[in-house]
């Protein structure tokens, strides 16, 4: 056997979607997307607290718009954006 080690997250590199937005949606009909701050191996990063925030490339139609707060403060490493 060995001592007791601890394996800490490295700094963070990138955002996981672990809950995508639907495929489709009905014109006006609310949604949840679920990222995870997550290090350069893929490790999810619970201290980070810095604000994130989502947005839309261009729709084709022009029309499309996000509702609810566009920038959450992780938790855990996780952020939950609210549709």
């Amino acid at each position: 056997t060995s001592a007791a080690f601890s394996i800490a997250p490295g700094t963070p590199a990138q955002l996981a979607i672990i809950l995508p937005p639907p495929a489709a949606v009905i014109a006006g009909g609310a949604f949840d997307v679920h990222v995870r701050v997550r290090d350069a191996s893929g490790n999810t990063v619970p201290g980070f607290a810095a604000p994130i925030a989502i947005a839309f490339d261009a729709a084709p139609t022009g029309a499309s718009f996000l509702a609810g707060n566009a920038a959450v403060t992780p938790s855990d490493g996780d952020a939950t954006f609210l549709g």
